[in-house]
């Protein structure tokens, strides 16, 4: 076989600083964001977590919380939360959520309790309606967190 041999490109690839950069990218030329999320974030990080999707299931009885929408939406982003605090993370960490919900009509619900989790800087977001999901569950939250550090 023959050896490869590096390409040589055009394009100017500037290495990322050594800390961990997270930044907001906010657009005059695409649409504002509706809500408690950004157009997109732009990150550097050493560790890139996928969080799989979390449903409003209590660690304590390992069963879904009753209630409905505002318990649940709390339950998953409780469970989110404890999944970062594992690694010394937080929502800080956050760059893209996923949320899948049974009903669009619980969609201000949900984005008034995720609202009281992500202050300042929200991550990049998609809210979709989904016909179903697991256990029952009326939402589903899944996301992206990214780190320089893991403790």
């Amino acid at each position: 076989s023959t050896p490869l041999k590096p390409v040589e490109s055009p394009v100017q690839i500037r290495p990322f600083p050594l800390t961990m950069t997270r930044k907001v990218i906010q657009s005059e030329h695409a649409p504002k964001a509706t809500g408690p999320f950004s157009q997109a974030v732009l990150h550097n990080a050493s560790y890139v977590m996928e969080l799989s999707g979390q449903v409003g299931i209590s660690p304590e009885s390992g069963k879904l919380v009753e209630g409905g929408i505002g318990p649940e939406t709390e339950q998953v982003l409780a469970n989110i939360k404890a999944i970062l605090k594992e690694v010394g993370w937080s929502f800080n960490n956050i760059v893209k959520a996923r949320i899948f919900l049974i009903d669009m009509t619980d969609y201000k619900v949900v984005n008034d309790i995720y609202t009281k989790n992500f202050t300042s800087e929200p991550p990049a977001r998609v809210t979709v309606a989904v016909k179903q999901l697991p256990l029952g569950a009326l939402v589903e939250i899944e996301c992206t967190a990214v780190g320089e550090e893991v403790y």
